[in-house]
């Protein structure tokens, strides 16, 4: 039975690319990809690699998170040095840089440097035009050789973290996703032109940090945030369906195979900090009912502190710890949902990955954890498959999984990337040691696989 499921999944994913408006096979047009799946139709990718083994070329680049997007032989990448925003062209073959642009900051948004960077967005393209977003600036477009076409002023974005959602675009538009403490909203705009064709206002949206995703089939683009699963009409942005969750803190991007939705819904049956008056009991050092950064840095994380300071006046009160606390507290898991009719067919509610997205290759969902626990579900039956950790990759784990020629790729905040064989009882098949830290996900085109360290992004092909 379950070898059947797994082909009426593969048969779906099949179906769903023939039908879907996409760039060519090779390419990579937007974070994860063709649709946000994280997957690619590409063959001959390399198992082992590292600074000097299958380095088809590397070059040093400015600090960021986004990932590398290609369409042809063109690799764009973004960044940020000082406060300059930037927007870098590659070739994919050589490594050549071909142009460089060039945006000043118009403020500096609030964010924690440690999670989060000015060019943490990954940019998308359509084949004639990149566009990327900076949290710092708003939306720019450029020509493939890097000719400014239109630039849109957006924000600022109060997010105690920084904003995270990546651009995409569907048809003659581009959406962006912005889940921030208040005015949280998704707009669409003429990629030709930038100017907006519609606002989605969304006042129950908390902060959040998915990209969304285009169902092509029924003109719907689908988002995953406090308020849960929802569904925009592509061209009027007016809701379609919804599926409520808990308001926990939504950061993975939901993947489909066009009949499956997986969404990443954190959260817990219970809160898991404790009650105001144990808190204040513990933190309040000068006994006047409130507390401060430095209260509060006494046990927790002060990076954190804004997360609960909603009206960012300093002090976090009763309310606002209660907010905090009861937070992603209900229905919870990674949760499938068929689209046929909205229905919850399964939730796995054990491993949830903090950052990364999950990924759906051959009938099977995979995530990643921090401590490099890797976790394989049937996709129809919601079956735990394999759970297990890639022994020589522990740490955290920002970077989104990716998958390709029967391989999925894992990447390390430490810099180590775990290359497993896609099975139901996966095992590892090398761990690649780049020796620099990652955040950015891995981009598969072209028989390649491109990784963008903290300072130098490489090109791996098997010699």
């Amino acid at each position: 039975m379950m070898i059947c499921a797994l082909c009426q999944s593969i048969l779906c994913v099949a179906i769903l690319t023939l039908g879907m408006e996409m760039a060519p096979a090779q390419d990579w047009p937007e974070f994860r990809g063709v649709n946000r799946s994280g997957t690619s139709t590409a063959t001959g990718l390399p198992v082992h690699f590292d600074p000097h083994e299958n380095v088809a070329w590397s070059a040093e680049v400015p600090h960021g998170r986004s990932s590398a997007i290609i369409t042809g032989k063109r690799l764009f990448l973004s960044a940020a040095e000082g406060e300059d925003l930037l927007l870098l062209a590659f070739d994919t073959q050589t490594g050549r840089r071909l142009w460089r642009y060039s945006i000043r900051r118009t403020r500096r948004n609030e964010i924690d440097d440690l999670r989060n960077d000015p060019a943490s967005p990954t940019p998308a393209t359509d084949g004639q035009a990149v566009y990327a977003f900076f949290h710092d600036f708003g939306v720019v477009a450029l020509t493939l050789d890097g000719k400014e076409l239109w630039k849109l002023a957006l924000g600022p974005f109060p997010n105690n973290y920084g904003m995270g959602s990546s651009p995409i675009i569907h048809g003659e538009s581009l959406f962006l996703q912005f889940d921030q403490l208040h005015g949280s909203e998704i707009i669409s705009v003429e990629k030709r032109t930038g100017k907006l064709r519609w606002r989605a206002n969304r006042p129950r949206v908390l902060e959040g940090w998915a990209t969304p995703l285009v169902l092509p089939e029924v003109g719907e683009l689908v988002s995953l945030s406090s308020s849960g699963v929802e569904a925009y009409d592509i061209e009027t942005g007016l809701l379609k369906w919804s599926l409520p969750a808990n308001d926990g803190i939504m950061i993975p991007t939901p993947v489909t195979d066009g009949r499956i939705l997986i969404a990443t819904i954190r959260g817990s049956d219970q809160p898991t900090f404790p009650t105001w008056e144990e808190t204040i009991r513990e933190l309040d050092a000068d006994k006047d009912g409130k507390l401060t950064p430095k209260e509060i840095s006494k046990r927790y994380n002060i990076a954190s502190f804004g997360i609960v300071d909603s009206d960012r006046d300093g002090y976090i009160v009763e309310e606002e710890w209660n907010r905090f606390r009861n937070r992603g507290v209900g229905e919870f898991g990674i949760t499938a949902i068929r689209l046929a009719d909205k229905s919850v067919m399964w939730r796995y509610k054990r491993s949830l990955p903090y950052v990364p997205s999950p990924v759906l290759y051959q009938g099977v969902v995979y995530s990643v954890r921090s401590g490099g626990i890797v976790t394989a579900i049937n996709a129809e039956t919601g079956q735990l498959l394999k759970e297990g950790r890639t022994p020589d990759a522990l740490g955290d784990y920002f970077a989104s999984p990716v998958a390709g020629d029967g391989m999925i790729y894992l990447a390390n905040s430490e810099g180590k990337v775990t290359v497993l064989k896609a099975d139901p009882q996966w095992h590892v098949l090398a761990s690649n040691d780049l020796k620099d830290s990652i955040a950015a996900s891995p981009t598969i085109a072209d028989g390649a696989i491109f990784i963008r360290t903290q300072s130098r992004l490489y090109c791996f092909r098997p010699k």
